[in-house]
């Protein structure tokens, strides 16, 4: 899903998106992992230690530079359930013009 780059942290304090830090994630974050958008949980658990990984910037696709689909920013975030990583990853390439 892509939004406004602010709504992914929302989203994944309520553990809607999935941890791009998962292992499942591991291809993504190599290529993209400088775009992380991270929320920082209220409290530190063994589950979230410190800041997670919930979705990826992409404020210089052609979504915001040629469709205009979002005004200034954009995210997209992962389902936590998401199967589809590679067509994530696709799409990835795409609309930031890498594949």
């Amino acid at each position: 899903m892509t939004t406004p780059k602010t709504k992914p942290a929302a989203l994944g304090q309520s553990k809607r998106l999935m941890d791009l830090n998962d292992e499942r994630c591991a291809s993504i974050k190599k290529k993209y992992g400088s775009r992380f958008v991270y929320y920082e949980p209220e409290e530190t658990t063994e589950d979230t230690p410190g800041p997670v990984a919930v979705g990826i910037d992409v404020s210089d696709s052609i979504l915001v530079t040629k469709y205009h689909v979002y005004k200034d920013s954009c995210a997209l975030g992962i389902g936590a359930q998401s199967k589809n990583l590679q067509e994530v990853e696709d799409f990835l390439d795409f609309i930031l013009g890498e594949g």
